[in-house]
């Protein structure tokens, strides 16, 4: 593992007089899996948003690669490395599978490199390539959350980030989604996601913030949070 990837210190986003963030500072550092995890409505979705550019701050600095990316276009941040998965499993729902794909690649123009990218998503998602054809509306919520994830990964992007993977999945789902995280991170790709379910994120992340009404509660490792009390407690059901 190298230097940070990214980093954001004392990060302010406020909706209105609604305070989403309230001086939150992480790190990633290159090749770590970090995961954010907190309850519906703790800002885990806002924090990534902001990194995204989808959200403006109020205050405070977002760093990509030592270069400040807080007030760009989000298809500047894009450009730079940065792909986004939000959480829905949102797909096109009218373009095939294929066609999604090919979004995913938009910034690359060498056919050879997109047809090595394409390879590479078959092999992780084999579902998908039985179904390139189809339009990805009729498509499971777990084979559309897997396109979502696939069409990120065409950009190969130096940093991955997955909002809010196992919502709405069947339990059996979300084991296929976080098998593909753990491989992915086991291949050196870095990734930041936000989680409510605190088991799983423990199985994959090597680190873990506890997100709590915007405010950053704890930093752990995930054998931490597996045998803190209150995070037990609170997220865990234990």
């Amino acid at each position: 593992m190298e230097g940070s990837i990214l980093r954001i210190r004392d990060l302010y986003v406020s909706y209105g007089k609604i305070k989403a963030i309230n001086g939150v500072s992480i790190e990633v550092k290159k090749g770590e899996c970090v995961a954010i995890v907190g309850a519906n409505g703790a800002g885990k979705s806002t924090l990534l948003k902001s990194i995204m550019g989808f959200v403006k701050r109020q205050k405070g600095e977002i760093l990509f690669l030592d270069k400040k990316i807080d007030g760009l276009a989000t298809h500047t941040i894009a450009k730079m490395g940065i792909s986004f998965v939000p959480e829905g499993a949102r797909v096109f729902p009218s373009i095939s599978v294929y066609g999604n794909l090919l979004l995913g690649a938009y910034k690359e123009k060498d056919k050879t490199t997109i047809k090595r990218r394409l390879e590479r998503v078959y092999g992780i998602f084999p579902r998908l390539k039985e179904r390139l054809n189809q339009a990805a509306g009729t498509l499971s919520g777990g084979e559309r959350q897997m396109l979502a994830m696939a069409r990120a990964l065409m950009g190969e992007p130096k940093l991955l980030m997955v909002d809010e993977v196992s919502l709405g999945l069947m339990p059996k789902l979300v084991d296929v989604v976080f098998d593909v995280i753990d491989r992915l991170h086991k291949e050196g790709l870095t990734i930041l996601l936000s989680e409510q379910n605190a088991h799983k994120a423990s199985e994959v992340a090597d680190r873990i913030y506890i997100l709590e009404l915007g405010k950053i509660l704890k930093e752990t490792d995930r054998d931490g949070i597996l045998n803190d009390p209150l995070i037990k407690k609170a997220y865990l059901g234990m």
